[in-house]
């Protein structure tokens, strides 16, 4: 059975007892979006993505998307984990070329620091390239 609309309970009783309707609560339209879209920091994301698994190592998102477990993600999590054979992880932070990091984000940097994990900002495929490769061959 579903549950009763406590709105049309409240008008039918009005309506019974000779009143008018109370009329539906009017939400307010949003406000136009002041900052531009983040889709610039995704397309980056995906091509340092497939970048880094052209060059053969095996880069990904982490799971910020998940929904059961959500409450359990850490903030500040970097944007791509990529992990370097006979190295480790490094951690990439993708921005645009104006790009700041969140306040989240500079502590996972330090936590990163603390565990001796490489954690990089990055804003195109090449740097983020030319970091793991450097990283990489630091261990040859």
């Amino acid at each position: 059975m579903p549950k009763p609309n406590p709105y049309t309970q409240q008008a039918f009783i009005s309506l019974m007892q000779g009143k008018t309707a109370p009329k539906k609560k009017v939400h307010p339209k949003r406000k136009p979006r002041t900052t531009k879209n983040k889709m610039e920091e995704k397309l980056i994301e995906k091509r340092i993505i497939l970048a880094l698994n052209l060059a053969g190592y095996k880069a990904g998102k982490r799971g910020e998307n998940s929904t059961y477990n959500s409450h359990l993600i850490m903030d500040g999590n970097s944007d791509i984990e990529c992990y370097v054979p006979y190295y480790g992880v490094i951690h990439l932070e993708v921005k645009t070329a104006t790009g700041k990091q969140l306040p989240s984000q500079i502590e996972f940097e330090k936590l990163c620091i603390l565990c001796n994990e490489d954690y990089f900002v990055v804003r195109s495929p090449k740097e983020a390239l030319d970091y793991v490769n450097m990283a990489h061959m630091s261990t040859l």
